[in-house]
């Protein structure tokens, strides 16, 4: 801008409304941007988000599946940390050789998250201290994968449980099945 001759030196220069409105919406947008990383960082801060690693794999015939033979953590920082073995076929629990149904008893678990035993430790889902009362009389093989439906844990099952000859199938399931 240009200073008239008449103005005096140290006195403000008048802006345009144009320059005025620019400065105007560029200082509320910076703003805006400080107070929402400020936010951010609090959120991530106070109120962690959870997550799963690794995360969940494609599979052709079952949809999701984790991955098999790996120790997955799931975690809130600072609030829980659950850790889950995974065996061959992605689910949770020691699998027994097929021909050890001979000495004892075959129990198959089929079912969704509740049976999988999400939310616990190994050795805290219901498979495993059924496994435990009934004294290790019967080998407990659980199947279960979180999110599935009906039609996932029967195919498992004929994929999988029934090599077993089990004695007895424990089919568990939710309303969201």
């Amino acid at each position: 801008m240009k200073r008239n001759r008449d103005q005096i030196p140290g006195d403000p220069v008048k802006m345009s409304f144009v320059k005025k409105t620019f400065f105007i919406l560029l200082s509320i947008f910076l703003v805006i941007v400080v107070a929402l990383s400020v936010g951010e960082v609090l959120v991530r801060f106070l109120n962690p988000q959870a997550y799963l690693f690794p995360r969940w794999e494609y599979s052709a015939r079952y949809g999701s599946v984790f991955p098999s033979d790996t120790t997955i953590i799931s975690e809130c920082p600072g609030r829980w940390k659950f850790v889950y073995t995974t065996n061959k076929y992605g689910c949770r629990g020691e699998l027994p050789p097929l021909d050890q149904g001979k000495e004892k008893g075959n129990i198959v678990v089929l079912g969704d998250s509740f049976t999988f035993g999400q939310g616990v430790n190994d050795g805290e889902e219901y498979s495993a201290i059924l496994k435990e009362a009934l004294d290790d009389r019967f080998n407990i093989i659980n199947i279960a994968c979180p999110g599935w439906g009906l039609t996932q844990q029967l195919r498992l099952y004929h994929d999988i449980g029934r090599r077993y000859h089990p004695e007895a199938v424990i089919l568990q399931y939710s309303a969201n099945d």
